[in-house]
């Protein structure tokens, strides 16, 4: 009996391991010689990784209209003239049947986060998607809730499958 559940809860470990690789896939847009990625955080709870490629220099802003050039992805927002230039101001993004926003209401914008290549740590966009400069293997983050920087799932699913493994009241001999 006991190696019966011991081998059952190893299979469920491994589905599920398997399972959050593929939840954690990126979306793959564009090509080109430059990747970034796009984390979109939406108040359902549904969190989506893009891997937008291009050639030469690019924004914020451009990724998010190559994500809406090449895949069923919308992004809605106003142009302004703050005096230096128009700025995107988002207020509302949608994709995969999760979306935020409605036209005229600002209280539902998102925070933009931005991290670095490498290991650098997310911050507070201190300015928007248009005057933000991508490199190869930067993020941009977009969060709809309150308080969560959005972050891949993989690390989540592989600690629940951990727990899910631990042996309970074993002794060790």
């Amino acid at each position: 009996m006991r190696r019966q559940t011991t081998i059952t809860v190893l299979a469920l470990g491994v589905v599920l391991w398997a399972w959050a690789q593929v939840a954690a896939s990126p979306i793959i847009v564009g090509s080109g010689v430059n990747m970034s990625m796009v984390l979109i955080e939406f108040t359902d709870g549904n969190l989506f990784e893009f891997a937008v490629s291009y050639d030469g220099s690019a924004t914020g802003e451009d990724l998010l209209y190559l994500m809406r050039d090449e895949i069923e992805f919308d992004v809605q927002g106003h142009l302004f003239d703050f005096g230096v230039g128009l700025k995107l101001f988002v207020f509302g993004m949608s994709f995969g049947g999760s979306g935020e926003g409605e036209l005229g209401k600002f209280a539902t914008s998102p925070t933009y986060y931005i991290r670095s290549a490498g290991d650098s740590p997310w911050q507070l966009a201190p300015m928007g998607a248009t005057d933000r400069t991508v490199s190869d293997g930067s993020i941009d983050g977009w969060s709809f809730s309150e308080v969560q920087i959005p972050e891949p799932v993989v690390a989540a699913w592989l600690l629940f499958g951990a727990v899910l493994l631990l042996p309970r009241g074993w002794r060790c001999r």
